[in-house]
C-alpha cells in the first residue's frame, strides 16, 4: 500500500469550515491537490495511530512557532 496524502488548499479552511464541510483531499496522490500537505507513510507497514499523527502534527507546528528554530515561514 502507498503512502496516504491529506491536502488543503489557502483559503478553504475559513471558506467552508463554518459550512461544515471541509475541502481536503486525499489519497495516494494528493500531493500537489492543495498548498499544505500531510503525508503518512505506508499504514500497512508503519502503523501510526491517529494519537500518534495528532502528536507528530503538533510537534512539527511547535517547531515552526518558536523563532529560534524556523525562519522559513513568516509569523
Amino acid at each position: 500500500m502507498a503512502a496516504i496524502s491529506f491536502s488543503l488548499s489557502r483559503g478553504t479552511l475559513e471558506n467552508t469550515l463554518a459550512a461544515g464541510s471541509q475541502s481536503i483531499t486525499e489519497g495516494t496522490s494528493a500531493p500537489g491537490a492543495g498548498d499544505i500537505e500531510l503525508r503518512i507513510a505506508d499504514p500497512g507497514t508503519v502503523a501510526w495511530t491517529k494519537r500518534e499523527i495528532r502528536e507528530a502534527v503538533n510537534a512539527i507546528y511547535r517547531y515552526l512557532e518558536d523563532v529560534n528554530r524556523s525562519t522559513s515561514i513568516a509569523l
